[in-house]
């Protein structure tokens, strides 16, 4: 459990790439971060989230959806789970692009951290 970790989110994770269940994940943390870098000699703003996920449950990948709050809906393709994102969006919800691996042994607070935009 992470002690700061008290939002309850939906990881909506697939084993095959074609069908997205949701697995309901409580005692996970949530932040939104400005981030800045240039592309092509502009500067451009993109908000960042990580959710922090304890360990012991389902390990998010990149390509999977986190929406913060309680979701039953599952996807069936990469539409349907773009249809799902954007709806969920203004709740908070992102795509994971990265998933830092932080349950290996000897972390003293063992969970995985998924960064999305």
């Amino acid at each position: 459990m992470i002690p700061f970790g008290t939002s309850l989110v939906t990881l909506l994770h697939s084993d095959d790439g074609k069908t997205w269940k949701p697995y309901r994940v409580t005692s996970a943390s949530w932040s939104k971060r400005q981030a800045r870098r240039i592309e092509e000699g502009a500067s451009i703003v993109r908000e960042e989230t990580v959710c922090r996920i304890p360990a012991g449950g389902v390990i998010p990948s990149a390509g999977d959806v986190i929406v913060l709050g309680e979701c039953l809906e599952s996807a069936d393709g990469e539409i349907a789970l773009a249809r799902l994102l954007e709806r969920y969006r203004k709740w908070g919800a992102f795509r994971v692009q990265s998933v830092a691996d932080n349950a290996r042994p000897r972390f003293p607070l063992p969970h995985y951290a998924a960064r999305g935009e």
